[in-house]
């Protein structure tokens, strides 16, 4: 959305827990791919992705996760926290 001259990305998504790693990874990718082509002034990102596994925690450099973590569950960690989503 573009108003005057802020442009704000709004992202819904529902992921279901059945979810495999390329949706996950995908998704990220969509997510980093609008922010570097439409540079947004910011960002609302929400929805039920399902990581029942994650105790998400608040942090001095970013997003972070812990307890039951897989591989299919890093690399989205990883995008969020590399854009400050929390």
């Amino acid at each position: 959305m573009s108003i005057n001259s802020f442009r704000d990305l709004i992202d819904t998504v529902y992921l279901p827990s059945v979810t495999t790693l390329p949706v996950f990874e995908a998704h990220a990718n969509s997510i980093e791919h609008l922010i570097s082509s439409n540079s947004p002034s910011s960002n609302l990102l929400c929805g039920d992705y399902n990581l029942l596994l994650i105790k998400w925690s608040k942090s001095n450099i970013g997003l972070s996760a812990s307890d039951t973590i897989s591989n299919t569950f890093t690399h989205f960690v990883d995008s969020f926290s590399y854009y400050n989503f929390y």
